[in-house]
């Protein structure tokens, strides 16, 4: 594909680019295996780490058993004299071990068949005999939903074996949707229009299957109007590296992806492209939003197979507004 041709698809890919870690239950996070290379001292701190794991694992297990068997006074016994217990769900604070039994207490006596699972994203070794850990809970009662809380806990080994010293529970984060993310670019759906001298391209926005994704169609045409190269670009939410990105394929066998971010009023990509004869292609490309019905857009850092191109002038992109809503604005 020529370099002309290079600027229609980067181009065009504008407005589509814009356009488990813990152990289920109880069980704590596994340490990572050391390799064969390492050190007789991290042999020995992977030792260190790996030992209270079993200990905490069954003392974890005996705090289920007590919980769900809704023995208040059993549970209580394996937190610390001195333990404390913040909810910020609940807006409060237990202090003692004999102030947490009394609420364990209440607690089963409203609810006598709530039960609770625990899952054990992190651990993280203080210092000998005090771990940390972070993770979730979630309480179940026949005929109510399920609640679930984060938290993090400090255990201590004492004379007594582990026991709890210091919780904290809060609200989970609750990631978001990728339909709520792609809010963010609501404003691409419908039709745009460029007009410039390397060509005409028209591009259609919509919306696909419940809404977990942008789908863009393009067609570049040449002057005498007949299309040159068509395409389609899904645009969507990756929500494990928190970004969006994009993912075109057009009519010459060309196929590319790109990651973008807004940075103010602006959306940059970074976007790279296969051509037909396999050569790479990469662009950076800024887009603005001048308003609801136009766009400005630059192309910079430019290069086909290594070799760098010139960047391109910003250029306007046109929403395409329909005869009877032009009628409207007009007052006709």
């Amino acid at each position: 594909m020529s370099a002309s041709r290079w600027r229609c698809v980067l181009f065009v890919a504008v407005l589509g680019g814009i356009a488990s870690i813990g152990e289920a239950q109880s069980g704590l996070a596994e340490t990572p295996e050391e390799s064969p290379s390492a050190t007789a001292s991290a042999d020995s701190h992977a030792h260190e780490v790996d030992r209270p794991k079993s200990e905490l694992e069954e003392y974890l297990g005996q705090y289920l058993d007590a919980f769900n068997q809704g023995d208040a006074k059993a549970a209580a016994a394996l937190w610390a004299e001195d333990a404390v217990w913040r909810s910020d769900t609940a807006g409060s604070a237990t202090i003692g071990r004999e102030a947490i039994e009394t609420s364990l207490a209440e607690v089963f006596a409203a609810k006598p068949a709530l039960k609770l699972s625990t899952r054990i994203d992190r651990t993280h070794v203080i210092t000998d005999g005090v771990v940390s850990l972070v993770g979730t809970t979630t309480t179940s009662s026949p005929g109510e939903d399920p609640m679930a809380s984060a938290f993090t806990a400090v255990v201590k080994k004492t004379d007594e074996g582990w026991r709890l010293c210091d919780v904290h529970e809060y609200a989970p984060t609750v990631a978001m949707a990728p339909r709520d993310k792609l809010q963010e670019l609501a404003f691409l759906v419908g039709e745009w229009q460029d007009d410039n001298e390397a060509a005409s391209v028209s591009t259609t926005v919509r919306w696909g299957a419940g809404e977990s994704f942008l789908v863009r169609s393009y067609v570049v045409s040449g002057d005498d109007g007949e299309p040159v190269l068509q395409g389609t670009q899904v645009i969507g939410w990756d929500p494990r590296a928190e970004k969006f990105r994009s993912w075109s394929f057009d009519s010459e066998g060309g196929f590319g992806d790109g990651v973008w971010s807004r940075t103010g009023d602006e959306w940059i990509g970074r976007l790279t492209q296969t051509l037909p004869d396999g050569a790479l292609a990469s662009a950076t490309q800024v887009i603005r939003q001048i308003d609801a019905d136009t766009l400005e857009v630059a192309t910079v850092g430019r290069e086909v197979a290594g070799e760098p191109q010139p960047s391109a002038e910003p250029v306007r992109v046109s929403r395409v507004v329909a005869a009877d809503e032009e009628k409207v604005a007009g007052g006709d």
